[in-house]
């Protein structure tokens, strides 16, 4: 995982805001720095250079004075979304928290403007992993979020997407649950751990944090492996080689 306390963005490579057009071709995590050294916004590219051709935030950053733009390459572009995540939780950049007119985001809404949303295929096996784990059910972190059930549930399930602003809500609930759960989340997205090594969990558990649509959906497979099982069990012994065993 990146140890995000050795990041000092004010050191890493930067051109001014003015400069942006020679900025270089490469998937980044970026820091848009205003002085005297404060970090404004953070945000991820697959390529810094045509991301700053037309940035959504450009007219504000504009506003302040020296502001520069610095970059983090990740050459693994698929790390960016979660480096992204962790980096905006620790420095907190005001601009990540507000919508494009200024405005705090909702936490029900993606910023589709921002382009933050993102996407199920990376996050929602991690996310309900990590809640299987550690037995946090979509009720209890609904009470502590403010998020709908419904919407924690849709998303863990991989049926809906979900914005930065809302994950980053949902794991602060997910912390303050169970200690060090956000923490494996970023390991899982990072790489560390295997996601096959987070499901190793007994029937038992994983039923006592399920919701109801997920008890449901457990109680029909259960029901279709038993009749899998019982149907093997009567062909066995129906078999021509049981009958001669049983003759003998």
């Amino acid at each position: 995982m990146i140890e995000l306390e050795k990041i000092e963005p004010q050191t890493l490579p930067c051109l001014s805001l003015f400069e942006r057009k020679n900025l270089p071709i490469m998937s980044a995590v970026y820091f848009v720095i205003s002085s005297p050294n404060v970090i404004q916004y953070i945000g991820r590219t697959n390529n810094l250079r045509v991301r700053w051709q037309n940035h959504h935030r450009l007219n504000k950053l504009e506003e302040y004075e020296d502001c520069k733009i610095a970059w983090l390459e990740v050459s693994n572009s698929d790390l960016l979304p979660a480096i992204e995540l962790a980096l905006i939780e620790y420095f907190k950049p005001p601009l990540n928290r507000t919508g494009v007119n200024g405005k705090p985001k909702c936490e029900l809404e993606p910023d589709v403007v921002d382009t933050k949303a993102l996407r199920v295929s990376q996050f929602c096996e991690r996310f309900d992993a990590t809640l299987k784990r550690y037995r946090i059910s979509a009720k209890k972190l609904s009470e502590e979020t403010k998020v709908s059930e419904n919407h924690i549930s849709e998303f863990r399930r991989g049926k809906c997407d979900i914005s930065t602003t809302v994950l980053l809500r949902l794991l602060d609930g997910m912390e303050t649950l169970a200690s060090d759960s956000k923490q494996h989340f970023y390991q899982m997205m990072s790489g560390q751990n295997q996601l096959q090594s987070s499901l190793k969990y007994s029937l038992t558990e994983i039923i006592q944090v399920a919701d109801e649509d997920e008890l449901l959906d457990a109680m029909s497979a259960i029901a279709n492996r038993f009749r899998c099982i019982r149907n093997s069990s009567t062909v066995e012994s129906d078999s021509p080689s049981s009958t001669l065993h049983r003759r003998h």
